[in-house]
């Protein structure tokens, strides 16, 4: 269905509003916030400042984060080398890309809700909107991190292999399959894909991705040939464009990845320093009361600190720690958010539906993304028993499926009745506003102390 220019056009300026309001709040955020503060931000500033010096890959061993894939740190070393070393200066033109590429993320989900769900733009927007404005992105946005690049490369490649599914479907319901992709267009998602292994080993999850999804595509009708060719395309410039760190280890030092290395010996110290089955059932009432991630109740809840470091800022590397106001609003924040968890869990169940009726459509490849990324959290948070290593940003591949699946529970939701939809935009509206005031670094808050809370506070 094609839309009138009159139709469009309030869609297109509250877009644009949305992105304006989201890039404002990372531009600040970008210069405001303290340059080594975030996470393994020191480690990675490191990191960069060897390569400025020696283009050489240190050894994985050599310092904090020396044992991650090296895109990010090169590329942070060509904007190092562009202003003369100047760590500053750096860091922020780093930020300001991760800004860039957060927001395009949402862009893309954007674009795939339009092409599914055509004769909705209110969903479009709204998709778009829950990844302007979620806490975690936003958070993430202000630190030397790889995690919103290699969001974005992850979102890229399953965008691809959504839309590829076809072009045609009901609204709301997806569209049927079809061909699927060009080779062209497979061998440059081989390529994001690629990119993104070599920006951290999460980006791995995508090819697993794109090599199920082109298999299930693959066997109806059955052309074992053509499955063949087209892995054969995908998977040659993953090969070429992210196997060479990979590589690179297992012939210097015998693993494909490190695990375990000393500079990270420190956080078999923190807290709770094991973990049960049980653990990943529970979902205190702290997660309200008191979110942050040492409270005695939410220390041992996988989920429930996930939920918390997904909305709002648990483990305190952005908020004050000692500050009322941070835990009323905190509080808030997470009360108001049941609303969209509650409906992309809605909007996830009924992809998979879809999914089992449809194997070859747009819901399989968000389905396995879910699927393998969810597992692979939940393995190594089942490793690595500790706090930190609960903390949302290892989730943000998931930005795209989590965009989709909750824009179609609460737009399908406000559908039902003008009241409940008035209800769910005064709901978001607050959240949306409240992600814009307590993540504008130094608007509500003046800059804390430090970054983080004390974890040595608590015993094992």
């Amino acid at each position: 269905m094609k839309f009138s220019s009159r139709f469009r056009a309030p869609y297109i300026a509250l877009g644009i509003g949305l992105v304006v309001v989201g890039a404002v709040v990372r531009t600040n955020n970008a210069f405001q916030y303290p340059p080594l503060w975030g996470f393994d931000a020191r480690g990675n500033w490191q990191y960069v400042a060897s390569l400025l010096s020696s283009w050489a890959l240190p050894a994985p061993e050599s310092g904090w984060s020396t044992g991650h894939p090296p895109l990010f740190y090169y590329l942070s070393a060509c904007v190092g080398r562009l202003f003369s070393g100047d760590r500053d200066v750096t860091v922020v033109a780093v930020r300001l890309m991760n800004s860039l590429a957060g927001l395009a993320t949402a862009g893309l989900a954007a674009w795939l809700v339009h092409r599914s769900d055509p004769e909705r733009p209110s969903r479009a927007l709204l998709a778009a909107a829950l990844l302007i404005f979620l806490p975690v992105q936003i958070m993430l946005s202000a630190m030397f991190t790889e995690e919103i690049l290699v969001s974005f490369l992850i979102s890229t490649v399953v965008v691809g292999l959504a839309l590829g599914a076809a072009d045609r479907g009901d609204a709301g319901a997806g569209p049927g399959p079809s061909d699927g992709p060009g080779e062209a267009w497979l061998a440059m998602l081989g390529v994001m894909a690629g990119l993104a292994c070599s920006t951290k080993l999460s980006g791995a999850l995508v090819v697993l991705v794109a090599t199920l999804t082109l298999a299930i595509r693959g066997l109806d009708p059955v052309d074992l040939r053509r499955t063949t060719r087209h892995l054969a395309i995908f998977g040659v410039p993953v090969l070429l464009f992210g196997g060479a760190y990979y590589a690179r280890n297992w012939f210097e030092y015998g693993f494909v990845y490190p695990h375990g290395l000393g500079p990270h010996a420190v956080m078999q110290e923190m807290p709770p320093g094991s973990r049960e089955l049980l653990d990943f059932f529970r979902f205190p009432l702290a997660v309200w009361t008191d979110p942050q991630l040492l409270s005695p109740d939410l220390l041992r809840s996988v989920w429930g600190s996930t939920y918390t470091t997904w909305w709002f800022d648990g483990i305190r590397k952005f908020l004050p720690v000692d500050d009322a106001l941070v835990g009323t609003l905190g509080t808030a924040m997470l009360v108001l958010a049941v609303v969209p968890t509650a409906a992309g869990i809605a909007g996830l169940v009924s992809g998979v539906r879809r999914a089992f009726r449809r194997p070859d459509g747009l819901d399989t490849p968000l389905l396995l993304l879910v699927a393998a990324t969810i597992a692979g959290y939940a393995l190594f948070n089942w490793r690595n028993q500790v706090f930190a290593t609960l903390k949302a940003s290892y989730l943000l591949g998931l930005s795209v499926p989590f965009a989709y699946y909750t824009s179609e529970g609460l737009d399908r939701w406000m559908q039902r009745s003008g009241v409940l939809r008035a209800g769910i935009l005064v709901v978001l509206g607050a959240l949306f506003v409240l992600s814009v005031l307590v993540f504008s670094f130094g608007l509500l808050f003046e800059k804390p102390r430090f970054a983080g809370i004390d974890w040595r506070q608590v015993l094992h």
